[in-house]
């Protein structure tokens, strides 16, 4: 009972100015590594799709020259410098600009859809750490319940022993179960652990849910037969839209949530697009491209060789030259043969699509598949809550006679343990069959491809 007590207010202590809800978990997932990362990637696709848009606007570029040599000719002067300015502009390239803009556009919203399968899959771990950790709790409190009612009996036993009015089989009886007890408590006390710790590593913040003094277990005592059992807890709730929510309705509920592809598939979907969209870039269009240049020359000094005699005058001197050269021009290139390469490389890029396409329908109908198993596990679920109720309600009925029984010396101890521990386990499967709702209920909603956020009350 000490180990529990001081597990609950070391716990509480860390988490004390916040209950830990489902939403202030999710809030904290947006700061974790791995959604980070994708937040990353999503950058690195959009400046990938902002570089292509270069292809479609001209190319300026700019050049200067100088030269100097020992010996000049009449080809090569002392000295060389030259200045140039190109303008470049693609007119037409076979559309394989505009086919990879539209590739990147769709690696780009494939990597925002990626994202975003990353936070449901994280929220997805969240729910189940977080339930997982109130599923140990309320098996924490039914064992501190049991715990309680038998070390009470244990110093009763005790002193009926030492008056020689019990014998020694069911002291050590109620022992062993005083023993068992505390090991389950402490593997209790673990599982309890192991969820919290994996809570602070997704959401990077300690995690414990503050305890109410009128939310912890008290000592067990017996309800009147007609009070149906409650949690002994608070947690928070996924609102399903169904005709009938409440688990113990008598008629059968209908699922208002239209399952739709998954963030998962939206983003393999927009892998497909980029696929196709390469497909179309193998093709045998000619390019074509209008240029200008303009440049500034300057020479100095040729060597000028020794010339007969001419009967004409002629002059020629070494003096330097220079000026300005403007050019502008089209060019047009036709891809007449290269070996079929440019059909090969198509045909490859078309089998990588087909065989992309096939996976994409396979994940789709498993979709479908993984649907049909969660709305059969909520539908599971939601019947446990009525069948557990009926249960502990029933085992606390039987318990409470037991407990007045053995009082009276009418049942044996061991009659008594075995009602104690009858009436433990169906308040903790009852507790625990919420808990499975809940959890059910994300299942469903991931499986649909729903943001789990929308549907935390």
């Amino acid at each position: 009972m000490r180990a529990l007590v001081i597990f609950i207010f070391c716990i509480a202590l860390s988490f004390a100015e916040e209950t830990a809800s489902l939403r202030s978990l999710f809030a904290a997932v947006q700061k974790s590594e791995p959604l980070r990362a994708s937040v990353w990637l999503v950058e690195k696709e959009r400046a990938k799709k902002d570089s292509l848009k270069a292809a479609f606007f001209p190319k300026i570029g700019a050049s200067v020259g100088a030269e100097q040599t020992n010996q000049p000719s009449v080809f090569q002067a002392y000295r060389t410098l030259t200045l140039g300015l190109q303008a470049e502009w693609n007119l037409f390239d076979g559309f394989r600009s505009t086919l990879a803009k539209e590739a990147q556009e769709s690696l780009l919203a494939s990597s925002v859809e990626n994202e975003e399968s990353t936070r449901q899959k994280l929220y997805l771990q969240v729910i189940e750490h977080y339930y997982g950790y109130f599923k140990a709790k309320s098996l924490l409190q039914a064992l501190a319940a049991q715990q309680h009612e038998l070390e009470a009996n244990l110093a009763r036993l005790e002193r009926f022993y030492e008056n020689g009015l019990s014998g020694l089989d069911a002291l050590e009886a109620l022992r062993a179960q005083i023993a068992q007890n505390a090991y389950q408590r402490n593997s209790a006390i673990l599982l309890a652990q192991t969820h919290s710790e994996n809570l602070e590593w997704l959401t990077q913040k300690p995690f414990a849910d503050v305890v109410s003094p009128s939310q912890q277990s008290h000592s067990n005592p017996c309800e009147l037969p007609d009070t149906a059992p409650m949690p002994s807890f608070h947690f928070s709730q996924i609102a399903l839209p169904l005709l009938h929510d409440s688990p113990s309705a008598q008629a059968e509920s209908m699922l208002l949530l239209t399952p739709s592809p998954s963030a998962e598939l939206r983003a393999f979907d927009k892998q497909l697009d980029a696929l196709h969209a390469r497909i179309g870039a193998y093709n045998y269009l000619p390019k074509v491209d209008v240029f200008a240049r303009a440049g500034y020359y300057h020479f100095d000094k040729f060597y000028i060789p020794k010339l007969p005699t001419l009967p004409f005058a002629l002059t020629i001197d070494d003096s330097e030259l220079h000026g300005v050269q403007a050019t502008i021009g089209l060019q047009v290139v036709f891809p007449l043969f290269d070996t079929f390469a440019v059909q090969k490389e198509r045909e490859a890029a078309r089998y990588e699509y087909l065989s992309a396409q096939s996976q994409y329908q396979h994940q789709l109908r498993y979709q479908s598949h993984q649907v049909k198993i969660a709305q059969n596990a909520l539908e599971n679920a939601r019947q446990k809550i009525t069948w557990t109720k009926t249960q502990a309600k029933s085992a606390r009925i039987a318990y409470c006679y037991a407990q007045k029984k053995f009082q009276t010396g009418l049942i044996s101890h061991t009659e008594y343990l075995t009602s104690l521990a009858t009436d433990v386990a169906a308040r903790a499967s009852f507790e625990e069959s919420f808990l499975d709702y809940e959890m059910a209920k994300a299942q469903m909603i991931f499986a649909s491809g729903g943001k789990l956020e929308d549907f935390i009350q």
